[in-house]
Order: C-alpha cells, then sequence, then structure tokens
C-alpha cells in the first residue's frame, strides 16, 4: 500500500511539469532564427496557407450573360502551372509577384511576396481574378508592360512598377505617353482628356469582352512567339520573362493582320500605329514607327 501511495504521489509531483519535446540543439546562441516550416501538402511550390487564401470559388455573370465560374486554388493538389482565370500569369507567377516565378527556388533571396497596401494590410496577385487591382488592365498585361518598361531591379531581384501596377489601382487614370487630346484648346490636358493606359490595353475591344473567359487582348499563333521583340509583338520561350502571355491571348478575334502581338495600342508610345495602307493593301509595321498623328487624336476623330 505505501509503494502504491508513493508511485501516485510521484505520478502526481510530475504532471505540474510542462511537456517537453526533444530538440537537436540546446544552446540557445547556437541557432539561426528560423522560422517555422512552411507546409505544402502537394508539394506544387505554392504553400498551403496561401492557397487556403483563395481556396473558395468565384462565379459570376459577364455583361452579356455568361456564366463565369472561377476555381480556387487546391493545396491537395498540384495546380501551380495553371492560369485559370487567363491573366498570362500562372498560379505561381502570382504568389511569387513582385518576385519572378523561380522566388522558390533554393538560393533566392527574398522578402514576403505580395505587397503591403495602405493599411499595412498584404496583398496578393488573385489567381481567380484576371484583373486583381479592378484598374482595366489584367495582371499579366500589366507585368508584361512593367518589365518592357525596365522595371524588374536586377539587385533586389523583383519588380517596382510606376505605371504598371497590377496590385495598384491608381495607374488607371496614368498617360505616360502623354498622347491625349486637347480637345477644347485650351493648352492644358484634363484627365477627361488623357488617353489612359486601359484605354490603350482595350482599344478596339469589344465591350462584351470577358477576360476570365476570352483571354488577354492580343493575337498568337501558337506555339512560337513573334522574333521582334518591338511593340506590339509577343516573344517566347527562354527569353520571355512571362512564358503564360502567348498562351493566355483570346481567340475571339477576326480580320487580325500579323500574329502574336497585342490589339490594342501602346501605352507608352504617343504615336503606335499596327498598320500602314500601301496603295493594295494593310500590312503590319516593322517595327510601329506610327504615322505622324498621336493615338489619342486619332481615336477622338475615329
Amino acid at each position: 500500500m505505501l509503494t502504491s501511495l508513493l508511485v501516485i504521489a510521484g505520478l502526481l509531483f510530475m504532471s505540474q511539469f510542462p511537456v517537453i519535446s526533444p530538440v537537436s540543439n540546446v544552446h540557445p546562441d547556437e541557432t539561426f532564427g528560423e522560422g517555422p516550416p512552411t507546409t505544402d501538402t502537394d508539394e506544387d511550390g505554392i504553400p498551403d496557407v496561401h492557397e487556403t487564401i483563395f481556396e473558395d470559388w468565384i462565379n459570376f455573370s459577364s455583361v452579356d450573360g455568361r456564366f463565369v465560374a472561377m476555381e480556387g486554388l487546391n493545396s491537395t493538389v498540384p495546380d501551380a502551372n495553371f492560369d485559370t482565370d487567363r491573366d498570362g500569369l500562372n498560379n505561381t507567377e502570382e504568389y511569387c509577384w513582385p518576385y519572378p516565378a523561380n522566388c522558390n527556388d533554393p538560393g533566392f533571396s527574398r522578402g514576403l511576396t505580395g505587397t503591403l497596401d495602405e493599411n499595412g494590410d498584404r496583398m496578393y496577385l488573385d489567381p481567380r481574378v484576371a484583373d486583381s487591382d479592378g484598374d482595366g488592365m489584367p495582371d499579366g498585361f500589366e507585368a508584361w508592360m512593367c518589365d518592357r518598361a525596365g522595371g524588374f531591379d536586377e539587385v533586389t531581384q523583383r519588380y517596382v512598377c510606376p505605371y504598371f501596377d497590377p496590385l495598384n489601382a491608381s495607374d488607371q487614370t496614368d498617360d505616360p505617353d502623354e498622347d491625349g487630346f486637347d480637345v477644347n484648346r485650351d493648352g492644358f490636358l484634363t484627365v477627361a482628356e488623357q488617353y489612359t493606359s486601359p484605354e490603350e490595353y482595350r482599344y478596339s475591344m469589344p465591350g462584351n469582352f470577358t477576360h476570365e473567359l476570352d483571354g488577354l487582348w492580343c493575337s498568337a499563333t501558337l506555339p512560337q512567339g513573334s522574333v521582334l521583340t518591338q511593340w506590339p509583338f509577343i516573344t517566347n520561350g527562354a527569353n520571355a520573362s512571362f512564358v503564360n502571355i502567348l498562351s493566355a491571348c483570346t481567340t475571339n478575334v477576326t480580320g487580325v493582320v500579323g500574329e502574336d502581338l497585342w490589339l490594342g495600342t501602346d501605352p507608352l508610345l504617343d504615336d503606335s500605329d499596327r498598320y500602314s495602307w500601301d496603295g493594295f493593301a494593310v500590312r503590319p509595321l516593322y517595327p510601329s514607327f506610327g504615322d505622324g498623328m498621336p493615338d489619342g487624336w486619332e481615336v477622338h476623330f475615329g
């Protein structure tokens, strides 16, 4: 009986101590400050915590009544290479932004992906929405334009985009090439007289165009991209920063002269005519040198 009481008393005494797990190092000064391990159940390079943020489906109707169903991310099925919203960026590129798609490679030095808004909350590109910031330009187009404008910082290995930031809606009123038209001839371009970047991207686009269903406003002949690098041509392959752009181009367009090109006007060139009339046929310009009339003037009188 005495032995039993001693055993019970010993157990009660030991139960007052916290549970201690074995550790690999008992010397705090020799640790390296690593954070907790990142869980990636499907091993597709996108952490589960990120995929959970965007796991819900988004359903809506387009302006012409078509049903749109955007599937969310799945932490149990590899979906890193999918471009569900047809914005020209796959799920890895949207997760990594503003870093390039190799942000998860061993040895790649970076901070957290996404950016902070004015309230200090972290924002990410939404793989279910073609235009994450709602400025009228899809994510892939803005990323492509940012890269074209020299927005990739080789030192920090991240994109810094003053005019084409897919997570900043304020650039919907930007007119970086200043090709608007002074309608009232007062010598000043008001916001209403500017020919903004979203307007240039959407030039000649049908009113019922829905990116999640129709793709990007560009034309492509897969699998090759253009050998030309000037606007409006889109390259592909090893030298392309965003390899999904061409595959996201719309197939709902006819009468395109040329191939592998953007179908709007150039937000960085004030006179960006893509075609010329040689007296016999409409032919593409290689590259686009324009016709001497600013885009905004031609659109206003077009």
